[in-house]
């Protein structure tokens, strides 16, 4: 897995445990790192093994 990938997935992670209270989109959350929502859930999905969504309900 190159870097940007992980990098990416943590930041996404992070993203969720501080957001989780409030409205959660990924596309909010890709357009500020300016990367396709559409890529970043796949990364994410393909790095842990669960979609970004389902990460809520383990939180």
């Amino acid at each position: 897995m190159n870097i940007k990938r992980e990098l990416l997935v943590e930041l996404l992670i992070d993203y969720i445990k501080n957001n989780f209270n409030n409205d959660f989109c990924i596309k909010i959350f890709a357009d500020q790192l300016k990367v396709n929502p559409v890529y970043l859930s796949y990364i994410f999905r393909k790095t842990t093994k669960i979609a970004a969504m389902k990460n809520l309900t383990n939180l």
